[in-house]
């Protein structure tokens, strides 16, 4: 029972680790393409970000209500 639970613990991490360092990959190659390739041709003008926000008002009443 335990040489099983191991052969499975280990084929599992070896996995983890193989999806992890493709992942890895991919990361690395966007992170040379948006900061050292893109840059050269960014003007950088336009508008500013301004996300869509929700405003919501809390009120606390204290008190009786009527």
């Amino acid at each position: 029972m335990g040489l099983v639970v191991m052969l499975a613990v280990a084929v599992f991490m070896n996995m983890f680790n193989l999806v992890f360092g493709a992942i890895g990959g991919f990361v690395h190659s966007m992170r040379l393409c948006f900061v050292e390739f893109l840059p050269k041709w960014y003007d950088g003008n336009g508008r500013e970000f301004m996300p869509f926000t929700l405003k919501i008002e809390k009120h606390v009443t204290l008190g009786k209500i009527r």
